[in-house]
């Protein structure tokens, strides 16, 4: 099936560390790093314009808050069982032929000091 809505719903950073420090021109440079959490609902299926409404739907109802205030307070399993209640909204909503998931991706951020 084809994706054909990937919307970021959360976002969190932790983490925060000293990655390195090195003399650069006879001065000190710190490189810092953060590890940061984003959080996707993805549908898979044939009509984005239903998947887009039915999105909304979910939206305006409050499930995709749920699921963003559970990954954002106690992380991805939280966020996977408050996303039961969206997904099934979202499923109701758009019939037989797509797939509602969950999508978590993770990864590091440097910057200098």
């Amino acid at each position: 099936m084809a994706v054909i809505l990937d919307e970021k719903v959360a976002r969190y950073e932790d983490s925060h560390q000293v990655h390195s420090v090195n003399i650069v021109d006879w001065k000190p440079k710190t490189t810092m790093k953060k590890l940061e959490h984003n959080l996707y609902v993805v549908i898979e299926g044939p009509d984005e314009a239903k998947a887009k409404d039915c999105f909304d739907q979910a939206l305006k109802a409050g499930l995709i808050a749920g699921v963003a205030a559970a990954f954002i307070g106690a992380g991805l399993g939280a966020a996977q069982i408050a996303f039961g209640a969206a997904k099934a909204s979202m499923l109701a909503c758009l019939g037989d032929g797509f797939d509602v998931l969950l999508r978590d991706e993770s990864h590091w951020v440097y910057w200098d000091l």
